[in-house]
């Protein structure tokens, strides 16, 4: 579920868990009675109505679809800011693997893939404050050299 942020209204209150009307300990066989129910409900012609918003049978299949699949639940329970007790998929207790994968993280400092994409975010860099090489360095003759040795520009 995509959040989108509106003034006056939380965005957590419309999630996958919320349109089943369920829980985060909520079980799978659980999940696909909530979304029989409110199916039927549907088509009886009984409008769903979560935090605002008129659910259609596609967003009601949508969150059943999402929260069967193991990544998307935890990815969900996350988002609600509610994990559960030691809630397990698949024999696989989920907040262990999530600190499990969030250590290595944590103590790593992070690589960016694209460092050029934070210099809109970043101050501009006064000219006095870059060091300047020293005319050795660049190989080039010193202003106020000898004209011994002329520097051409073909433009």
């Amino acid at each position: 579920m995509t959040l989108k942020w509106v003034r006056g209204e939380n965005p957590y209150r419309l999630n996958h868990f919320t349109i089943l009307q369920i829980g985060v300990s909520t079980g799978r066989p659980a999940i696909v009675a909530s979304r029989k129910n409110i199916v039927a409900k549907l088509k009886r012609g009984k409008g769903h109505v979560v935090a605002g918003h008129a659910l259609t049978e596609a967003d009601v299949l949508t969150a059943e679809a999402r929260l069967l699949r193991e990544e998307s639940w935890l990815h969900e329970a996350l988002l609600t800011h509610s994990m559960p007790p030691a809630q397990t998929v698949g024999g696989v207790d989920l907040q262990q693997e999530l600190r499990a994968a969030a250590e290595p993280l944590a103590s790593e400092p992070p690589t960016l893939t694209n460092p050029a994409a934070l210099a809109p975010l970043l101050p501009g860099v006064c000219a006095a404050d870059l060091p300047w090489p020293s005319w050795e360095e660049l190989g080039l003759p010193h202003p106020t050299a000898a004209p011994a040795a002329y520097v051409v520009f073909d433009i």
